[in-house]
């Protein structure tokens, strides 16, 4: 059953209120080890950035 109109909409809305954008350059080698782990252990890259980014400043009480 395709999405209405309607509901496109307030999925949109939610988006917009919920979720920020990220978007990093990366080295290639670095991008497929990344791509590579996400799909052997069935993680999106998003949900790794983010456990990434919390046990760093989780865990460093002396940032760079």
């Amino acid at each position: 059953m395709p999405v209405s109109e309607a509901k496109k909409r307030a999925n949109e809305k939610y988006s917009a209120k919920t979720y920020k954008t990220f978007s990093a350059k990366i080295k290639i080698a670095d991008y497929y080890s990344i791509d590579n782990y996400c799909k052997t252990n069935n993680i999106s890259k998003a949900k790794i950035l983010v456990k990434a980014f919390n046990y760093y400043i989780e865990n460093n009480n002396n940032p760079e």
